[in-house]
């Protein structure tokens, strides 16, 4: 699956959506949109939404034709139904003749289009559980038989006003669905189209389907969702699809291990703006897949072999609008779930664009820069972290990359300690080693070792003006003449900071005394003014 897409059978693929369009009129553009990704989408679970009437069956069965010739395994699901029903059966001459429990696949296991009518609603729980398998794992299995299923696409089409809310639909069987779609009721220019299509010019034709012609062959059509797997994904995609979802995950309480019986208090809570106080529960960690693959088939459409923020957030709404887990005073403001993912999403990324981009970018910083640049974007990641949730969360990331990145360093470090010690050290050699070990809790002794050496390259004193005159400056002018020189000129009642390459000093004047912070940035200077046993020092 190496290398580039060739955008096999483009043309035709561009014949087959403009004629699937011509026939079942689609309510808005972003339903077209996401429906001309269903034949190209293969490993892609579909669940498809809407009141009797909608065109759900007519979407299917059209599109089936077109791309794969009318070939999909159709299973119309109801209470009484078992396993055996729908995916397998026994041989029953292998039983009565040789006494063999021999169990075959039905149609619906080997086909490429699987097509479940009402599996959402009507199913009873032993056939989800069944099909959690083929979702799942690609594979149903019965007593020690385990039967494979071939590879495709999965669609459910499911009537929403059998349920009153997604939240009692069965959470585990809906969250295998990659993607689910709306489909709202069409207006009247595209009825007045239909009926025109369906029954003008002596036509008289129910069913839409019969209306189109085969364009791509099942295995034309396998080339494509073959060829669509070698859109790349930018590694800046990758992130920004990343912070996105973790958007809809992350909240300052650890919510997937949190007791339902838990209150939490979002009012007044330093987060309040973002999803989390919208959402009952996180959503799971697997709709990163069902993102990607349908971003990967919306750039191979536009005839793009990368994918670009725009597919994320096109697809994003639909991938998680039915694993959302709304609060009730949330729920009541918005059409559907659809409605709020769309709205959501665009928000945060108009919002947190800027920030996000510069996160995403002092995350490189952290895995490929010197390990002292490293250690200076980590501590903006731990300013951010406080503001925003998911910066948070790639700060905790980046904090792990530079453990493992300095575990090597430490030994290092140790050394140096011991050659500081015995040969001296400059301030910035010391600071640099702090840096390092900061984000390293296990180091403590090493760090507070260093602090120690830091320590002692600083002090501060009160001197009279005579001892200040006399003994200071002359001292300090061994260090830095110009710094020496700034000093000597202060005023009563004057504060002054005067910094140079080897000390830096903060001075006071007032009365006949004068307050020194004095720090030297070499080891040896510091000694020797130690050595001075200056009275008053402290």
């Amino acid at each position: 699956m190496a290398g580039k897409p060739r955008f096999v059978h483009y043309e035709k693929y561009q014949k087959g959506i403009e004629m699937l369009f011509s026939v079942w009129k689609a309510p808005t553009p972003e339903i077209k949109e996401i429906l001309s990704l269903m034949p190209i989408t293969e490993g892609v679970a579909w669940a498809i939404q809407g009141q009797p009437g909608s065109g759900k069956s007519a979407f299917i069965k059209t599109m089936a034709k077109i791309f794969y010739g009318g070939k999909v395994a159709n299973i119309k699901l109801d209470e009484s139904q078992m396993p055996d029903d729908v995916f397998y059966y026994i041989d029953l001459p292998s039983l009565i003749k040789r006494g063999e429990e021999v169990v075959r696949p039905r149609p619906f296991l080997t086909s490429w289009l699987k097509w479940a009518n009402e599996m959402m609603t009507r199913a009873n729980q032993t056939v989800k559980n069944a099909c959690l398998g083929i979702l799942a794992e690609g594979e149903i299995v019965y007593k020690n038989t385990s039967l494979v299923a071939s590879p495709g696409i999965f669609i459910n089409d499911y009537n929403r006003y059998l349920i009153n809310s997604l939240e009692e639909a069965d959470r585990a069987f809906l969250d295998r669905h990659d993607v689910n779609v709306n489909i709202p009721i069409t207006g009247f220019k595209e009825d007045v189209e239909l009926i025109l299509m369906k029954y003008g010019g002596g036509r008289h034709v129910k069913d839409i389907s019969k209306l189109v012609e085969s364009v791509l062959s099942l295995e034309e059509t396998i080339e494509i969702c073959n060829d669509v797997k070698r859109v790349e994904v930018p590694i800046e995609v990758a992130i920004w699809t990343t912070m996105l979802l973790q958007a809809f995950k992350v909240c300052k309480y650890n919510r997937s291990v949190m007791s339902p019986m838990f209150k939490i208090e979002c009012e007044g809570c330093e987060f309040a703006s973002e999803p989390c106080a919208a959402l009952k529960a996180p959503i799971s960690t697997r709709t990163i897949d069902s993102v990607i693959a349908l971003a990967k088939a919306r750039a191979w459409k536009h005839h793009r072999d990368t994918v670009n923020i725009n597919d994320v957030l096109f697809v994003l709404p639909y991938v998680i609008n039915h694993r959302l887990l709304l609060k009730p005073e949330v729920a009541v403001q918005y059409l559907n779930e659809e409605e709020y993912a769309r709205q959501v999403v665009r928000s945060l990324f108009e919002r947190k664009q800027k920030v996000w981009k510069e996160a995403a970018q002092k995350y490189v910083v952290v895995a490929k820069a010197s390990v002292g640049e490293a250690a200076e974007a980590l501590k903006w990641f731990d300013e951010w972290s406080k503001k925003d949730l998911v910066v948070g969360e790639l700060g905790k990331w980046a904090k792990s990359i530079y453990r493992s990145r300095c575990r090597k360093i430490v030994g290092g470090l140790r050394d140096a300690l011991k050659i500081f010690k015995e040969k001296g050290y400059r301030l910035e050699d010391v600071e640099r080693a702090m840096t390092i070990l900061e984000y390293l809790p296990e180091e403590e002794k090493l760090r507070n070792e260093y602090f120690n050496l830091s320590r002692a390259l600083k002090f501060s004193l009160r001197v009279d003006g005579e001892k200040f005159f006399k003994e200071i400056i002359p001292f300090i002018a061994t260090v830095d003449e110009k710094v020496a020189l700034e000093l000597s000129t202060i005023e009563e009642n004057e504060d002054k900071t005067v910094e140079g390459d080897n000390v830096k000093v903060e001075a006071k004047r007032f009365e006949d005394n004068v307050a020194l912070n004095i720090v030297f940035k070499r080891s040896e200077d510091a000694r020797r003014f130690r050595d001075l046993n200056i009275k008053g020092s402290t």
